[in-house]
């Protein structure tokens, strides 16, 4: 809050939503990067602690899609916008603090749904992972169940009521929207409520290895509430889904099989299909070092530690240049970018 403050009063609005878009386009080149199979790089030496401060990123974005709305401001936003005309007058009226903030909350969205997308490309290549890493997975953020409420409340499909304005009255329709691959939202009319797009089958897609997967079973131990919470997915694969996604036939027959299994109640050990043998033991758990090296030891709620690197960001990067002087933010809007943001920087003078 301290920094975008800061940004607001500089005129830093647009560099600040150029950073903010370079997360979702790095983690957009990594789902690139990971549709042809993990990188052998990342499998040999030191390689794997990139894997698990990946899979621990995935896991945040995961818990932040999974999140309510009434708990999260970025998904509401954008599950319930405002109207046309509120919209506008908003727009019209917003501060420049505001507009930062809007940044924020838009760019977090995206990066989370693209975080879903390389989710899914873990999963695929789980059999490629070190056991540490697929252990992290299932066993410490427990991917299988944080699939769950993005199949229960898809955070890329929203029902809104639009206005339309006639000759002589303004009426209002409800109209079904998702979350298209150019990370637009576009109407969907109702007859293809059930025809799912990318980011729908994400989840889909990721549970299949997730259940399937002979190394993701052997890690993943049951209980009385993982089963519980599995269970409530059955009744959302049906013909018209399996048509679409053929492999969720297995994911269907893994939950028949589940539903008959004896599995320990909370808290008496868990069920490894492995061994078919009930475990409670204790496990030593790896530490996100590339994390702690980024924000430090203990650190992520220290305000002092915090402030010190709002003044570093703000000293070093943005205190002295403005949107309307700086020069290269205008190179990459019009160079790269050629979008939003483009327009208004095309009268910037450069230095010849």
């Amino acid at each position: 809050k301290g920094l975008a403050s800061l940004l607001a009063t500089n005129r830093n609005t647009i560099r600040a939503a150029f950073v903010l878009h370079a997360e979702t386009t790095i983690v957009s080149m990594l789902n690139l990067v990971f549709y042809k199979g993990i990188p052998p790089a990342f499998l040999e030496g030191d390689g794997d602690q990139f894997l698990l401060s990946l899979v621990d990123y995935c896991a945040r974005h995961l818990v932040f899609l999974g999140t309510p709305e009434g708990a999260n401001t970025a998904l509401r936003r954008q599950k319930s916008p405002l109207s046309a005309a509120n919209l506008s007058t908003y727009l019209a009226t917003r501060s420049r603090l505001d507009e930062v903030q809007d940044s924020v909350y838009d760019e977090s969205y995206k990066t989370a749904v693209a975080a879903a997308s390389l989710s899914r490309y873990l999963c695929e290549n789980s059999s490629e992972l070190p056991a540490s890493i697929v252990s992290r997975m299932m066993e410490v953020h427990d991917w299988p169940l944080l699939m769950v409420p993005l199949i229960e409340e898809p955070p890329w499909t929203r029902r809104r009521q639009v206005e339309q304005k006639g000759d002589d009255l303004t009426t209002t329709k409800i109209v079904w929207e998702k979350f298209n691959d150019n990370n637009e939202w576009s109407e969907v009319f109702p007859k293809d409520l059930l025809v799912l797009t990318k980011a729908e089958a994400q989840p889909w897609l990721a549970l299949f290895h997730l259940t399937t997967s002979k190394v993701c079973r052997e890690s993943y131990g049951l209980d009385e509430f993982r089963k519980a919470q599995l269970m409530r997915l059955r009744r959302y694969i049906h013909e018209a889904l399996t048509d679409q996604l053929p492999v969720l036939q297995e994911v269907a027959r893994y939950l028949d099989e589940l539903s008959i299994l004896g599995v320990p109640a909370v808290g008496g050990g868990v069920h490894r299909p492995s061994s078919n043998a009930s475990s409670s033991g204790l496990l030593l758990q790896r530490v996100d070092s590339l994390r702690e090296i980024v924000i430090g030891h203990k650190n992520i709620h220290d305000d002092d530690h915090l402030d010190s690197i709002v003044k570093l960001q703000w000293d070093e990067i943005y205190s002295h240049v403005t949107d309307s002087t700086d020069i290269e933010l205008k190179r990459v809007a019009l160079e790269v970018y050629d979008g939003p943001g483009s327009d208004e920087l095309e009268s910037i003078p450069t230095d010849d």
